[in-house]
């Protein structure tokens, strides 16, 4: 159960890094990638 937890607030994790990446990118190609990251 443990592995779960660990994945879980791996997911978490990761999709605030790419959200907080998008919002400090200068260019739209580069929001939209990190979004696009994001979301996956």
């Amino acid at each position: 159960m443990e592995e779960i937890k660990v994945a879980l607030q791996l997911e978490k994790d990761g999709y605030a890094y790419y959200k907080k990446a998008a919002e400090m990118c200068p260019n739209d190609y580069g929001k939209k990638m990190f979004e696009k990251l994001a979301d996956d």
